[in-house]
């Protein structure tokens, strides 16, 4: 393949002349293996920028991209490099995306940071306890990894994208409080409870998130979210707790910016001591995103619900 050339014709306009030259020097990268071919098509997708009254139009990858760096800037006070979060949108599509969102979930990333108590970031306005960091300290608080338990190290974000449920998690109302507009796992939890592979309490509605264990999500509903999502099993898990902590504090436009307001719970990926007890948090009357405890990973819990996260 031969690269072109502009041919500069007489009466040519000027901003017609700098955009086939742009335009050529794209196509040039191309053939020299500079840019990918996504990204050439992804350039060829947007309006001429130069004509005078037309404004350049932003793709549906370009508008996730722009909306990720400004709350990254407003929380973190810093911008970070997205090749990896842009890869990964485009692996699974403005459909599979815009099919998650109808769900209630959106894609976004999460750099990798510290989040250590002597760390400090402009939107990090509320910390974790001190149990919390204390208990790491003391090498108590584990996560599984690949099936064994490990000691957690250190307190951080892993720079990974992740789907998250937008919802915010309800004011306990005894028992009858239910996540709003819970097309995401009330379908789910309402048929394996007919099913019988979860508990059912008459005292709470077929679809509740609340009085479901870690064990009954790990070993029934995971595998149904991953199916449901079109996903593999192993990228569902719960939140860790500096995940549930930060995304209500990152993602200001989410329902979920009012998490440490209502006073349920939520289970967190972390164990405490052992596979028995799991993490919680989210407690508006005890500290609200500040509060971390733990509760017994196999009992059903009436002001304890789940929320899944998925690692894309």
């Amino acid at each position: 393949m031969s690269k072109s050339s502009v041919v500069d014709r007489v009466g040519t306009p000027d901003w017609l002349k700098k955009y086939s030259k742009i335009n050529t020097d794209i196509f040039n990268q191309l053939i020299d293996g500079v840019v990918t071919l996504e990204q050439y098509q992804l350039f060829n997708e947007h309006k001429n920028p130069f004509i005078p009254g037309v404004t350049k139009t932003s793709s549906w990858l370009d508008k996730i991209l722009e909306s990720e760096k400004k709350v990254h800037l407003a929380f973190f006070g810093q911008e970070f490099n997205l090749t990896q979060f842009a890869e990964t949108l485009q692996k699974y599509g403005k459909k599979k995306i815009q099919y998650w969102k109808n769900l209630g979930l959106e894609v976004h990333f999460l750099p990798k940071s510290s989040f250590l108590n002597w760390n400090n970031y402009p939107g990090w306005k509320v910390k974790p306890n001190d149990w919390f960091y204390n208990n790491i300290q003391n090498g108590k608080i584990l996560q599984s990894i690949n099936g064994e338990l490990k000691k957690v190290e250190t307190v951080e974000t892993e720079g990974i994208t992740l789907l998250i449920d937008t919802r915010c998690k309800p004011e306990y109302t005894s028992d009858s409080q239910m996540y709003e507009s819970d097309n995401f796992l009330g379908p789910l939890i309402l048929k394996l409870r007919k099913e019988k592979k979860i508990y059912y309490d008459p005292n709470v509605p077929w679809e509740s998130r609340f009085k479901i264990s870690a064990d009954e999500f790990e070993t029934q509903l995971k595998s149904e979210i991953a199916e449901l999502l079109k996903l593999n099993i192993s990228q569902i898990r719960f939140e860790k707790t500096i995940e549930a902590n930060v995304i209500p504090q990152i993602y200001q436009h989410m329902p979920r910016k009012n998490d440490g307001n209502t006073n349920t719970w939520c289970w967190y990926d972390e164990y405490f001591d052992g596979r028995t007890l799991r993490l919680v948090g989210g407690n508006s009357d005890s500290g609200g995103l500040s509060r971390v405890s733990c509760n017994d990973s196999g009992l059903r819990w009436r002001s304890d619900s789940v929320r899944s996260v998925a690692v894309l």
